[in-house]
C-alpha cells in the first residue's frame, strides 16, 4: 500500500492490452476507483475527481447568489442578447444590443454595479435601443418598462412632450381612446378635450 496526499494506491495489476499497470485506488473522500500508476506516481491524477467537481461547484458559487432574482436577471439578460434560439433574441442581440465585456464576463461585475434589485422592480435599460452596461440599466417598474419601450408614444400635451400612456393617466382619458384618436392624426390636446365633459 503506497500513501500519496490524496489517493493511496491498495493494489496494482497489469491488464491485457493496457501498457501501463493499473491501480487499485482509494482518495481521501472514501472513493473507490482505477486509475493509470504512471499517472499516479507523476502527481497526474490526484483524486478519484471529487477535487476537480468541487473546485467547480467553488467556482460556480463563489458569490452564493445563483438562483436570487439578480442572478436570474443577469442570465435571462445574457441568454436574449447571445443566443440566437432564444424567444427574445430577435429583439436584443439580433437588433445588436449587448452586454458589457464585463458584465458578460461576470456576474460579481455586475451585482456590483447594479446592487439588489428592490421587490416589484426588474431590470431596465434607459435607452432601449443601448446596450446593458452601467449607466444605461436600472431597476423598474412593469409600469415604467412599458412607456420605455420602442413602440411606446410620445406626444405633445400641454406644450410639454409626455409619453401617451401619461397624458391618460394625468387627464383621466382612457388610454385607448386617446390612442385610437392620436394615431388618426388628432393632437393630444383635442383628443382630451373630446373625452372630458364640458
Amino acid at each position: 500500500m503506497k500513501q500519496y496526499t490524496r489517493i493511496t494506491i491498495l493494489s496494482t495489476e497489469r491488464v491485457p492490452g493496457v501498457k501501463d499497470k493499473m491501480a487499485a485506488c482509494i482518495c481521501h473522500c472514501g472513493a473507490h476507483f482505477s486509475a493509470s500508476f504512471s499517472k499516479v506516481n507523476l502527481g497526474q491524477t490526484r483524486s478519484c475527481g471529487c477535487q476537480g467537481r468541487a473546485a467547480t461547484r467553488s467556482r460556480l458559487t463563489t458569490h452564493g447568489m445563483r438562483g436570487t432574482k439578480e442572478y436570474k436577471a443577469w442570465s435571462a439578460m445574457k441568454d436574449r442578447c447571445n443566443r440566437e434560439g432564444s424567444h427574445a433574441y430577435a429583439n436584443y442581440g439580433g437588433r445588436g444590443i449587448r452586454v458589457c465585456a464585463a458584465w458578460s464576463d461576470s456576474f460579481d461585475a455586475f451585482y456590483r454595479d447594479m446592487g439588489p434589485c428592490p421587490d416589484g422592480l426588474t431590470l431596465e435599460r434607459d435607452d432601449v435601443d443601448g446596450d446593458y452596461e452601467p449607466g444605461n440599466c436600472r431597476c423598474a417598474t412593469v409600469k415604467e418598462q412599458t412607456r420605455n419601450r420602442r413602440d411606446s408614444i410620445n406626444v405633445e400635451y400641454q406644450g410639454r412632450v409626455m409619453n401617451l400612456a401619461d397624458v391618460a393617466d394625468a387627464s383621466g382619458a382612457p388610454y385607448k381612446r386617446l390612442l385610437y384618436r392620436v394615431k388618426r392624426g388628432m393632437s393630444a390636446d383635442d383628443a382630451v378635450r373630446l373625452y372630458q365633459p364640458n
